[in-house]
């Protein structure tokens, strides 16, 4: 009878392995499937026409300030060390130091906050001939042009994720799965964007918002 419960421990402990590894072998598949239909998008999309469906007029504008911002951080943060010295020689008072400290750092806040919205803005919205990826034009951090690449399949409708009243906020928000990751978020502007008339219902469509 001990002999039989061993035997039975055994069996459930070896099922209970072969089971774990199982599911990290189908997790690792669809990571690798992904990370091929990525890659595939990215190889096809340097060499495939491309037809703009969404344009922010105002991304150059926003790419400047993202430009304008880096230098703005470097000298607030030039000034630091001299208004230290300065407080260490007397030369202004403690509470001076604090102010200006204050507004070092806010500044670089700030800007570090807008950066980092920017690389998530659209600046365009481009699908392909095949109808089956979208390119997404947004912003790196320091300010130079990035393009992603998605399958029309990995967006989730404007209804899964926005209220009905989303028509009068200034952005929209756009998610995209990602397989064991985190969705990608980005966002663009209804009221604000350049929408081509005939391809206004294809876009719609694509990003399941409601007409």
């Amino acid at each position: 009878m001990l002999l039989f419960k061993q035997v039975f421990k055994s069996f459930n402990c070896v099922r209970s392995y072969t089971t774990i590894y199982r599911r990290h072998l189908q997790l690792a598949m669809r990571r690798r499937c992904s990370q091929l239909q990525t890659t595939t998008l990215n190889s096809h999309s340097k060499h495939e026409e491309w037809d703009v469906l969404y344009k922010l007029a105002v991304m150059r504008k926003v790419r400047l300030i993202s430009r304008i911002k880096i230098y703005q951080i470097l000298l607030m943060g030039g000034i630091c060390v001299p208004l230290y010295q300065s407080y260490k020689t007397n030369t202004i008072s403690r509470n001076t130091l604090l102010l200006a400290l204050s507004g070092c750092i806010g500044t670089i806040v700030l800007f570090s906050i807008f950066s980092i919205f920017s690389t998530k803005l659209i600046g365009q919205i481009s699908i392909n001939k095949s109808r089956n990826a979208l390119r997404i034009s947004r912003l790196s951090f320091l300010g130079t042009r990035i393009e992603d690449v998605h399958s029309i399949k990995r967006i989730k409708p404007w209804t899964d994720t926005s209220d009905v009243n989303d028509y009068s906020n200034i952005f929209q928000r756009l998610y995209i799965e990602n397989d064991n990751k985190k969705d990608s978020l980005y966002f663009y502007s209804i009221k604000h964007g350049n929408i081509p008339v005939e391809k206004e219902e294809l876009l719609y469509d694509i990003l399941g918002i409601p007409t």
